[in-house]
């Protein structure tokens, strides 16, 4: 089930409210840092997942209306 959240109004689903805090920050800092974590490599060996850059760990799709869907694989 794909997950959804909307960081500029600071909601995020019920499964990322019960990770621990290091984790939670980890995608709140990928979500505020696109443009830096685009420079990076993945890093969680997913390139066959379509994994271009670290941002792409987690974030899976960007909306229009400012939401992203959530990618789980750092979720553990």
């Amino acid at each position: 089930m794909p997950l959804y959240a909307n960081p500029s109004q600071d909601v995020w689903p019920q499964e990322f409210e019960q990770l621990p805090a290091e984790t939670q920050a980890m995608y709140r800092y990928a979500v505020a840092n696109e443009a830096t974590l685009r420079w990076f490599p993945c890093y969680c060996g997913c390139v066959a997942a379509g994994h271009r850059s670290n941002f792409d760990c987690y974030v899976r799709e960007q909306l229009s209306d400012g939401r992203v869907r959530l990618d789980t694989m750092s979720f553990g």
